[in-house]
């Protein structure tokens, strides 16, 4: 695409990172021109920003499979996470910076979370923490196998939530809550049954009071909702004909970068939590 996609804001607030043209990208709030981060042979995309602002771990497809690579953010070396002919997406970072949670489509073939401990600027070994889980029968475009998908952290770290079609006909999934260690999904408790497609993407507000998503609920346009961590019900945030995805928090809750295609092609657009102003970011 030669428009903007998966948009994520530095630690600092200041900047956004996302992919455009098969590569990384970053342009300052305000301000008009992008900075080309990564010019590779892959299709370079899914950035996620570690919360110190040396890093950027990202998704890079060589046509044969998806690997995570490694970007420090100062000097442009890129270092490969993983490795193979496999799908590894959905890249998330603890807020402390030392583990970063993924999805990987092994060892059945469906996808499942695993997490790697960041030190000195290496990854360890990767460990899953979903296990395998049958549905019990085949699913309109799902396997029996359940699928773990992504996975966001809370802000003290301890746990995660998830997209997860377990026990779910139809759909990628509801939205589960779970510590943080191995099987998580012995001890997640759904929090909010959603039959929707990819464009979920939950993310874990800074605050650690709500939910940011994605959903086209009662539409056949994917609009951003907010819900309630503790209790309550999903406070819709846009009401357009057209669709709003890849949403992610700025550093203090205040603003949601995200992608609208309401001109046919994606646009990166900013929208204030609280008030709704919604502004185009303009890549001249």
């Amino acid at each position: 695409a030669s428009t903007p996609w998966r948009p994520a804001l530095s630690p600092d607030g200041r900047e956004i990172a996302f992919s455009m043209s098969g590569s990384l990208w970053k342009i300052k709030v305000g301000e008009t021109v992008a900075h080309e981060l990564t010019a590779n042979k892959t299709y370079d995309s899914s950035p996620a920003w570690s919360p110190d602002g040396r890093w950027i771990v990202y998704t890079a497809d060589d046509g044969q499979g998806i690997n995570l690579m490694l970007l420090n953010v100062a000097s442009g070396d890129n270092t490969p996470v993983t490795q193979g002919d496999q799908l590894n997406v959905d890249p998330a970072w603890s807020p402390d910076g030392r583990t970063l949670a993924y999805v990987n489509n092994s060892p059945d073939g469906s996808f499942h979370i695993y997490t790697r401990v960041f030190e000195n600027g290496r990854f360890g070994e990767a460990t899953r923490i979903t296990d395998p889980h049958s549905f019990g029968r085949p699913r309109l475009y799902f396997s029996p196998s359940d699928d773990h998908i992504q996975p966001t952290f809370s802000p003290d770290g301890r746990e995660i939530i998830l997209v997860s079609n377990r026990g779910i006909t139809l759909g990628s999934g509801a939205i589960w809550r779970a510590p943080l260690g191995p099987d998580v999904m012995a001890k997640a408790t759904r929090i909010l049954r959603e039959e929707t497609l990819y464009r979920t993407r939950p993310k874990w507000s800074p605050d650690g009071k709500r939910i940011l998503y994605a959903s086209h609920r009662g539409s056949q346009f994917t609009n951003l909702y907010v819900y309630p961590v503790h209790d309550g019900e999903p406070l819709q945030l846009t009401r357009d004909d057209w669709d709003h995805f890849d949403q992610a928090w700025s550093p203090d809750g205040e603003w949601i970068a995200y992608i609208s295609n309401e001109h046919g092609g994606s646009e990166l657009r900013l929208l204030r939590t609280f008030g709704g102003t919604d502004e185009k970011i303009e890549i001249a």
